[in-house]
């Protein structure tokens, strides 16, 4: 980091040498990881109205997490799937499949939703893109 923030103040930004998103790095993220990730990109004040409890189930490990957001914060939690309290509820295949969609894949196997069909995309319009190429030490 010193080195790139050294860099930085000299040349100005130089952009990331390498990618985050090989599918490699990816196919290591537990479902935890992955449910961190979505909630440090939650944009709270457009998500600020959502009240939004989505029951997501991985198929292949056979575990269920309950992510709610609401007031612009979202939180997942492991439990057991509750149809009657979830606007949805989403089976996937493995981990993948969550992370295809979120990048957009509605329309592959391996993904089906009940309930409300619009919670999902809800939940995915209130998430920022990071920007890999951020200054580290100039504002």
């Amino acid at each position: 980091f010193f080195l790139s923030g050294a860099t930085e103040l000299r040349r100005g930004n130089f952009g990331t040498p390498t990618s985050s998103a090989s599918p490699s790095l990816i196919g290591q993220l537990t479902p935890d990881q992955i449910f961190d990730t979505f909630a440090i990109n939650v944009n709270g004040p457009r998500a600020w109205d959502l009240d939004l409890a989505i029951d997501v189930t991985f198929l292949d490990v056979a575990v269920n997490y309950r992510v709610t957001v609401r007031n612009g914060v979202l939180v997942y939690r492991e439990a057991d799937a509750d149809e009657a309290s979830a606007q949805a509820t989403v089976k996937l295949v493995n981990k993948l499949r969550l992370l295809a969609f979120a990048a957009g894949d509605a329309t592959s196997p391996g993904l089906e939703v009940t309930g409300d069909a619009e919670a999902l995309p809800s939940l995915l319009a209130a998430l920022d893109r990071p920007d890999p190429n951020f200054d580290i030490v100039t504002p």
